[in-house]
């Protein structure tokens, strides 16, 4: 009982680690400018969350939520997510023979890793 009540007084309250998230791109190399992963649900958390998302090298980036519109983002931005929201990334990495390995932290909990995936530009 009065965990729950200390948990909302304090700012803490609800389950903020996802379950399991797995995105990937469809090849490992990418032969077109812009690849998308595939889109994952947020589940198991019972407050909203901030994801950040980061690249090792230069890419231009853009996630999509629900299905809507893409929306750019940098490395090291943020995005917050409820229970049940999808989420998908996009990117365009270059020059062609550059790999590029981004990172998805979960930082309402302290900067976790949640996700890692990497895709090379080999060019047309």
């Amino acid at each position: 009982m009065w965990g729950g009540f200390l948990g909302a007084v304090l700012g803490g309250g609800g389950d903020r680690i996802p379950s399991a998230l797995n995105w990937t791109i469809a090849a490992s190399t990418i032969v077109s400018v812009t690849e998308a992963t595939n889109s994952q649900t947020i589940g198991s958390i019972t407050a909203p969350i901030t994801l950040r998302i980061t690249a090792s090298a230069t890419a231009t980036m853009e996630y999509r939520k629900n299905g809507g519109s893409w929306t750019s983002i940098a490395s090291g931005g943020q995005v917050s997510v409820v229970n049940g929201d999808t989420m998908e990334w996009r990117m365009s990495v270059g020059p062609p023979g550059g790999t590029v390995t981004f990172s998805v932290y979960n930082d309402s909990a302290g900067g976790t890793l949640l996700d890692t995936f990497a895709c090379e530009w080999i060019g047309v």
